[in-house]
């Protein structure tokens, strides 16, 4: 691939803002393999600019983006469904402390 146009600053800028992010999420826990996909990306998109093959850079910057973002969302994905469990055995905690003592018998 050879040179196209400007550089793609705006989406690698981006791109780093969203790994950032999903570094600082529960991605590293709940979504590795995609956060570190993203890193990979990103790291190859800085080098094709540092290259100065703007389309290859560009490419990858788009797709770190998607991946860190995919990443971020699988985490709060998973914090919500493992706050909905929780929030489910409170409940039934309650409703069974609220039974009367012969009902429990």
């Amino acid at each position: 691939m050879g040179v196209a146009g400007r550089p793609p600053t705006a989406q690698l800028a981006q791109a780093t803002l969203a790994v950032q992010e999903a570094d600082k999420s529960k991605a590293p826990q709940y979504a590795p393999a995609e956060l570190k996909t993203s890193r990979q990306e990103l790291e190859s998109a800085q080098q094709a600019m540092r290259e100065k093959v703007y389309t290859k850079a560009r490419r990858l910057a788009e797709r770190a983006l998607v991946n860190a973002q995919l990443a971020a969302a699988k985490a709060e994905t998973e914090q919500t469904r493992q706050a909905a469990v929780a929030l489910q055995r409170s409940i039934e905690t309650l409703r069974q402390e609220a039974e009367p003592s012969a009902l429990r018998r």
